[in-house]
Parts: C-alpha cells; structure tokens; sequence
C-alpha cells in the first residue's frame, strides 16, 4: 500500500515542461515559492475582460491553496482502504442544525492507492471547511478586490469545499453550505442521483470531522503513514505537516447469553450522535452542534465490516 500527496496548482506547473521552462524564465534558478506562482496567476485573470465560471472557480482554488500552505499544508492520510469506505458509509444527523468543527479550516486528504468507492477509484483532494466570509476574505486578499455587495446569502454560515486535481491537470470543484448538504448515499437510492468524486469527498470530510470529534481527537495521530508516501518534485516531508486518520477496535461482548439466559444482541450498526444540549458545551470553547459520539457496535462474531472496526 501506497499514498500520493496532494498536488497543488504550482506542483502540477512544475510537472510540465513547458510550463517549468517558462517559469525558469521568470525566476531563474532560485526556488519559486507558491505566493510567486499565485501572483503570475492572479495577473493573468486581473487581464481578462470579466471574470467566468472558470475563473472565478481557479481564483477561489488559488485562495484556498494559498491557504492550505500558509498553515504547513496539513495532509490527512487515511489509515486503510476499509475506514475510507467506512468513513463514506457512516450514518449521522445531518437534518437538525448539523454542525461539524474541523481539524484545520483547509486541509488535504490521501486516499491508499486504489481506494475504490461507488466504482470510482479515488484522487486525492483539498477540503475547506470555512464559512462564506472566510471564503470571499481569502480570494479578497489573493485578488485584492473588496467583499462582493452583502446578499441573500448567508455569509457565516459554515461551507464545505473540496476539488480534486486528476493526472491531466484538470481539476473538479464542488461546494455546499451545510444547512443545505445532502448526503450522496440517500440522494442516490431516493432520487437515483449519480454520484461523482466530490461528492464523495464532501461525505468523506465531514464523516472524518464527525469521527474526529467522536474519538476526541486521539486518532488523528501527527506524523505520516509507514506506507510509502510519494511526494511531489522537489518535495519533502517537512514541506508537509502529516497526520495519519486510524481505525479504533470494535466493541465485542464476552458470550450470546445474559445470566437469566436472555439472548444478547450479538451486532449492532454504530452510529454518530450529535450533542446539542447546552450543558455539554460549558466551559468548552466549541461552537454548538459541533460535539459528537459515538455509539459503539456490537459484533461477537467479527462479522461486521465497519467504522469502529
């Protein structure tokens, strides 16, 4: 089992030997930094006569990497195949007031080699999870323009952000606020929605946010995976700041049968439950609906393939 790192604008420039020649042209031999690359960018859409879908798209991107590698680009690397799919698979609340408190505002995620999810072999990707404001302040200070007139939206509202960049240089980008997020699962077999790749990161983000809270954040270990980890051109490990998701042991029971001979439940599903009473958030700086736990499975027989396990 192996892991790639997440490729941003400029690694995936770099790759190109076109592009690298011209950057080379630009900026000699001395390394070229991501703020370098990110002012090229933003001049070249600073010249376009109105800003398009695309653009307006790339410049958001652009922010949001910009970000990621203001804070030592944190790399979340899934422990194993099983808690990607688990992780995707998770039943939790998202109708009431859903709230979620993420390990970084934007952080990448890495998938182990070959991760296959509803038949789509997963990319890794950038996640943000970041109110609307956050947004427009951060692609505010990589453009330099002010905050757009206020509108019908709502601007502290938490969003969840993802892209993921593919070997062709493309990149796919996908947002939601999460007052109004739809789980892909209940879409797919209530509606018959297809689902595509970033549909299934934003499930996967918000899962690990909920399962980070859940586990009091003692599986979300610092350091990297001891998989191979193949970085971009010129990178190395210290360029990251890298934590590792792990899996936590299910819970099993000793026999079938209670004392007075009653049957025992021998599996039970677990699930994610959402603290909302004041009380539990006293004297804690959390916002509220952003605590969770969970509520262990039962397999005596170590027959269930699921998050806990």
């Amino acid at each position: 089992m192996s892991y790639k790192n997440y490729q941003h604008q400029l690694d995936q420039a770099i790759s190109q030997s076109k592009i690298r020649r011209k950057l080379k042209e630009l900026f000699g031999k001395k390394p070229i930094t991501y703020s370098d690359f990110l002012e090229i960018q933003v001049e070249g859409i600073r010249r376009l006569e109105g800003i398009g879908e695309y653009s307006s798209n790339m410049l958001v991107l652009l922010g949001r990497e910009n970000d990621w590698v203001s804070t030592g680009s944190p790399t979340i690397f899934i422990e194993n195949k099983e808690l990607a799919t688990s992780l995707y698979s998770a039943s939790f609340d998202i109708k009431n007031n859903f709230n979620v408190e993420p390990p970084y505002k934007t952080f990448a995620l890495s998938f182990p080699e070959n991760t296959v999810i509803e038949g789509i072999t997963m990319t890794n990707g950038l996640v943000s999870i970041m109110t609307l404001r956050d947004l427009l302040d951060i692609s505010k200070n990589v453009l330099g323009l002010n905050l757009p007139p206020e509108t019908d939206r709502d601007l502290d509202g938490l969003c969840v952000y993802v892209n993921i960049n593919d070997d062709k240089h493309h990149f796919s980008i996908s947002h939601s606020h999460l007052n109004a997020y739809e789980d892909p699962i209940s879409k797919k077999y209530a509606n018959g929605d297809s689902i595509d790749e970033v549909d299934i990161l934003a499930k996967i983000a918000l899962s690990l946010c909920v399962y980070h809270s859940a586990t009091d954040g003692r599986k979300l270990k610092k350091g990297y995976p001891e998989s191979a980890v193949h970085l971009s051109k010129g990178k190395t490990r210290l360029d990251y700041k890298g934590l590792t998701l792990c899996s936590t042991k299910s819970h099993q029971s000793s026999g079938k049968k209670s004392e007075k001979g009653e049957r025992k439940i021998t599996q039970k599903v677990p699930f994610f439950r959402n603290l909302r009473a004041q009380r539990y958030y006293q004297g804690k700086d959390k916002a509220l609906g952003t605590r969770w736990v969970w509520v262990k499975e039962i397999d005596i027989n170590d027959s269930m393939n699921t998050l806990l396990s």
